[in-house]
This record gives structure tokens, sequence and C-alpha cells, in this order.
């Protein structure tokens, strides 16, 4: 997956550094994140983690943001990418 210009800015050597404070560029930079998930598609867990992990932030602070903005929904352990983020 290719990395745009505005996801860059917040990263160094390949890493997500942290995410922007203002809401518009965060959203943005979610929804690049919320692409790694396929749509339909159900993820436990630790699948979830592991497609965050590598990044500078906590993966488990990526996953609950990604929720609580609404890019994916959790329900029994299992996540799914929402329809808003295809």
């Amino acid at each position: 997956m290719d990395t745009p210009e505005f996801v860059r800015r917040y990263m160094r050597k390949g890493k997500l550094m942290h995410l922007p404070a203002k809401h518009a560029p965060r959203l943005k930079v979610l929804g690049w994140l919320a692409h790694r998930f396929e749509p339909g598609r159900s993820y436990p867990e630790a699948e979830v983690n592991a497609l965050l992990d590598g990044h500078e932030i906590d993966y488990a602070y990526l996953r609950r943001m990604l929720v609580d903005y609404g890019f994916l929904v959790r329900g029994g352990g299992i996540y799914r990418r929402t329809e808003s983020t295809e």
C-alpha cells in the first residue's frame, strides 16, 4: 500500500510516530490505516493487533481510535471495517 503525503508527514523511517492533533487530519490518517482491513472480512483481535503493530504508536491505542472514530466495528472480540471506509 502506497503511503500518501498527508500520512508521511506523521511518519519517520516508515513508522507512524503520532496521530495528528486536529480532527480532520486525524480522520485522514485513521482512514488510511483502516484500508489495511478488507471490507466484509472479520478479524480477531490478535490479527487486528498484528496489522497495526510496527508503528511507534501502541497498536491498542490505534485499534481504539479506529473503533472510536467509526472505521472499525467490534463485537464479541471480532472486528470489521465499516462501510463508510470503503
